[in-house]
């Protein structure tokens, strides 16, 4: 009895840790408050080379913790987002859609 009450326990608990950990992995998609545009969690590799080279140039050293695009209601690109870490300080950076800083 003892053994299948532990059994069915360490099973829960592996469904539990199995389902949670597919939320945390799925995109992030958030509508910005003005209603227009929306901003979607995208892969760091998948920012434009410009936002990459203008980081590396102002922000040497510092690692690209997450970043996002901005679209607009057809799909189309506004802009980026990226939030920079160095050491224990984050930074949000503001890119329009050319990848030219603006924040």
């Amino acid at each position: 009895m003892k053994k299948s009450i532990l059994l069915f326990a360490f099973s829960l608990v592996a469904l539990t840790s199995y389902s949670s950990s597919e939320i945390i992995a799925s995109p992030v998609t958030v509508v910005s408050v003005n209603g227009e545009d929306k901003k979607v969690e995208i892969e760091v590799a998948k920012l434009p080379a410009s936002v990459a080279a203008s980081i590396n140039e102002t922000h040497k050293g510092a690692s690209i913790s997450k970043a996002y695009q901005h679209e607009n209601a057809e799909g189309k690109v506004t802009g980026y987002e990226v939030i920079v870490k160095s050491g224990d300080k984050e930074e949000t950076l503001k890119f329009d859609a050319a990848g030219a800083l603006v924040k």
